[in-house]
């Protein structure tokens, strides 16, 4: 489980590089809401 973690934080801190807006949207894909954000 603790591999887990690590992997979500890494991926979490390279969102957090590109932008709220980026996670924003990669939050409603993990969601399962499609919603095209350009």
């Amino acid at each position: 489980m603790k591999k887990i973690d690590g992997m979500i934080e890494k991926l979490i801190h390279i969102l957090k590089k590109h932008g709220a807006r980026k996670i924003e949207i990669f939050g409603s894909y993990a969601r399962g809401e499609q919603r095209q954000v350009i």
